[in-house]
């Protein structure tokens, strides 16, 4: 039925112009985005024996380049059946278990995700939230050794992460924060156990991007502390080359603000067992015990 539906609003979104085609389109999206929230209907996806609705999925977050009669152009209506695309492919690529698993492989071996999530990253037109979703999708798929491969080998996807490591303070935007967390982890999942993909983050971030990462630590967001930290540690451990030598001094100069951080978050536990009256302590280990 899914399949049935992707095919008919794909073909529809492909072949014509008309308002009609495009608002059946949207509502074929919304439609999918709604059964998709049921993590089991996910999983029935991976059975998808010849990746039909997967295919048709990665083909609805074709950004127009202007030239490519295949993909959708950017309008109003056309940006929100992108985003739902989107949304749908991030749900597909973050579901659990052996079903996750498969799905990851199967979307990772689509000749034209990579592209698409990358044209959406360097489309002017795309929004914090549709950036966010679309770095969730390269996050999850680089748990894939053919995503990873396919991810690490495009220096413009990793060069396009980078900027988005920015966190305004001292009162950024709550979807800012979470696309800055979305592209450190996307970035760490990239560089762990592979020194290359390591490296050429390196090379993308420069001593600024460095910084950058270095200035998480002092963010207001524990996530984004500790993903900045797990990054710069991967990175600070890989980097065996002698030329970027000056990549380490960014991350061990980190090293006493990072130890701030922690001394902070003690602080703060510390301060919350205070202000528990003992009599609740006791009530609290009673429960327990019962």
């Amino acid at each position: 039925m899914v399949s049935s539906l992707l095919n008919v609003q794909t073909t529809t979104a492909s072949t014509t112009t008309s308002n009609v085609s495009i608002e059946l389109t949207w509502l074929g999206v919304k439609i999918l985005k709604k059964i998709m929230d049921n993590p089991d209907n996910c999983k029935e996806v991976a059975k998808d024996a010849d990746d039909q609705v997967i295919s048709s999925i990665v083909d609805l977050t074709t950004v127009s380049d202007g030239d490519s009669s295949s993909s959708i152009s950017w309008s109003p209506v056309a940006e929100e059946i992108i985003v739902e695309a989107v949304q749908v492919l991030h749900r597909l690529v973050r579901t659990t278990g052996d079903a996750g698993k498969a799905l990851r492989r199967k979307i990772s071996e689509n000749l034209h995700v990579v592209r698409n999530m990358r044209k959406i990253l360097e489309h002017p037109g795309s929004h914090t939230e549709l950036l966010t979703d679309a770095i969730g999708v390269l996050a999850c798929l680089a748990l894939d050794e053919t995503g990873k491969e396919g991810i690490g080998s495009s220096p413009r996807v990793i060069r396009k992460l980078v900027p988005y490591l920015v966190v305004e303070t001292p009162s950024a935007p709550s979807n800012r924060v979470e696309l800055a967390k979305s592209a450190v982890e996307a970035l760490l999942v990239l560089a762990v156990d592979s020194q290359r993909i390591a490296l050429r983050i390196l090379e993308e971030l420069k001593v600024e991007g460095m910084q950058q990462l270095v200035d998480m630590l002092s963010s207001d967001s524990t996530e984004l502390r500790s993903m900045a930290a797990r990054l710069l540690a991967v990175l600070r451990v890989i980097n065996s080359v002698a030329e970027h030598a000056h990549y380490n001094r960014t991350v061990d100069s980190a090293l006493p603000l990072l130890l701030k951080a922690i001394k902070l978050e003690v602080e703060k536990l510390d301060a919350l067992v205070v202000l528990v009256p003992a009599g609740e302590h006791g009530a609290h280990d009673a429960n327990l015990e019962e």
